[in-house]
């Protein structure tokens, strides 16, 4: 849940031609709006924003606006996601509905032309939380001093050197009525941008009240994959409808674009990974028949020892020894690790994101002290002990997508055998609710399109 993003693949479109995502509390606001002709509508998978999430929709757009509740934790959670916003490259905006009430219950009171028109109201979250802070200035709760304290980390978040800085600093200056030399106010600032590289991130922040209803009840099963397009929970909502009336792209969790190409480039809908040591795509379940029904007796699978790593897995362990920063980057951006079910293989890719985050090389010490599985101490040793067994630079990025979009086929594959035998267990069973079916039904046709796809461009050559 903390990398989804309930939304996000059907709405990608219209994210791109509005160049803007809307960030709701709720499922039924984001099929609400899509129905309404907001094509650009998303929602977390649970019940706070993460630094993650707004990594996913980095890639996409940096331009987010988002509904918050006029009440004091809604300014308190406006501020903390003005933060990380900032920090993550975007620009965050605040847009609040008429009379506190959801998307979906102003759409049907008051039309979607009158939603549309609101959204055009929706004004920065900076300017919000400088008007806070000039009102806190004017009630005295604060000095000059103190509120340019408080101004300070949100413009270092900014950085300087650019027109939107330069904007804010006189802005910052109007509000709280300073009269003093700007210089003094970017030493300020670079004070806090100093603390600010030596505190820990925020990684969430909780959204809403908790009134919304929309969400599933009860037990749920955790997510598999790291988005909507690959179903979720049992009882969620199918998607929102892609409104873009173009065919399916590559689903949540493919490989990340070339970002070295510039408009006019090669786009990753059109990439086509070249042959490599393994061959076409065949994995551990090329040959089960995914349209078979499940067995009459499906007992729990027990395994006595855990599966061999596959040749993908142990590629990606190579790359994140030779380009630790960028691979796990999009290890990360991608919610690789939900697709990785080898423990031995998932253990040592934390250890490596751990690393990377703390800004350190690890070493072999730090990687292989309790690991006993030779295929993994090979494929890691090798690659710390020699550039020899590095991938060539000019082939370093292709490598890099070709082996995530293994990986996802990898995970498609099983979690499609999986849902296929619960439903039919579940439809045998005579005791099935209507939403389980239907969230199982829309996951498979999910899993299903999104593997041929897949195929599709492993096998372009």
């Amino acid at each position: 849940k903390s990398a989804a993003l309930y939304g996000l693949q059907q709405n990608r479109r219209g994210i791109h031609n509005a160049d803007n995502v809307l960030i709701v509390e709720g499922y039924f606001d984001v099929m609400a709006l899509a129905k309404a002709g907001i094509g650009f509508a998303v929602a977390p998978c649970g019940t706070a924003l993460t630094d993650r999430q707004l990594a996913g929709i980095r890639r996409h757009t940096t331009n987010v606006t988002m509904l918050f509740d006029a009440d004091e934790a809604g300014r308190r959670a406006a501020v903390r996601v003005t933060e990380m916003c900032l920090e993550q490259g975007l620009w965050p905006q605040r847009l609040q509905v008429t009379g506190g009430k959801d998307p979906d219950e102003f759409i049907v009171e008051h039309g979607a032309d009158a939603m549309k028109a609101l959204l055009l109201e929706a004004k920065p979250l900076l300017d919000f939380f400088i008007d806070m802070v000039a009102d806190e200035l004017l009630a005295k709760s604060i000095d000059a001093d103190g509120a340019m304290e408080k101004v300070a980390p949100m413009l270092a978040r900014l950085g300087e050197g650019n027109s939107r800085y330069e904007r804010y600093e006189r802005r910052v200056i109007q509000a709280i009525d300073i009269h003093t030399d700007p210089r003094s106010i970017k030493r300020v600032v670079k004070a806090a941008s100093k603390r600010i590289a030596t505190q820990p991130r925020r990684s969430s922040v909780e959204l809403g009240s908790g009134k919304k209803t929309d969400r599933p009840r009860g037990p749920q099963r955790a997510p598999q994959g790291p988005g909507p397009d690959s179903g979720g929970p049992r009882g969620r909502p199918p998607g929102p409808p892609d409104r873009s009336g173009g065919p399916p792209g590559p689903q949540r969790g493919g490989p990340p674009p070339d970002r070295g190409q510039g408009p006019g480039g090669p786009r990753f809908d059109d990439f086509v990974p070249p042959d490599d040591d393994y061959g076409p795509p065949p994995d551990a379940l090329d040959g089960i028949d995914f349209d078979a029904p499940a067995p009459r007796s499906a007992p729990p699978l027990r395994r006595q020892r855990e599966p061999e790593p596959t040749p993908p897995q142990l590629k990606l362990l190579r790359l994140l020894v030779q380009d630790l920063e960028n691979v796990a980057r999009a290890v990360t951006d991608y919610g690789v690790e939900a697709w990785l079910e080898q423990p031995t293989v998932l253990r040592i890719v934390k250890r490596f994101l751990e690393a990377a985050e703390s800004g350190r090389q690890p070493t072999s010490t730090d990687l292989l002290s309790d690991v006993e599985t030779p295929s993994v101490r090979n494929a890691v040793g090798e690659a710390l002990a020699s550039e020899d067994a590095w991938y060539g630079a000019d082939i370093l990025e292709t490598a890099t997508q070709e082996c995530l979009l293994r990986l996802r086929r990898e995970y498609v594959a099983r979690r499609y055998v999986q849902v296929k035998r619960e439903l039919d267990a579940m439809q045998r069973s005579g005791k099935a609710v209507g939403a389980e079916i239907l969230g199982l039904t829309q996951e498979s046709l999910l899993l299903q399109r999104e593997r041929e796809e897949l195929d599709q461009h492993l096998r372009k050559n």
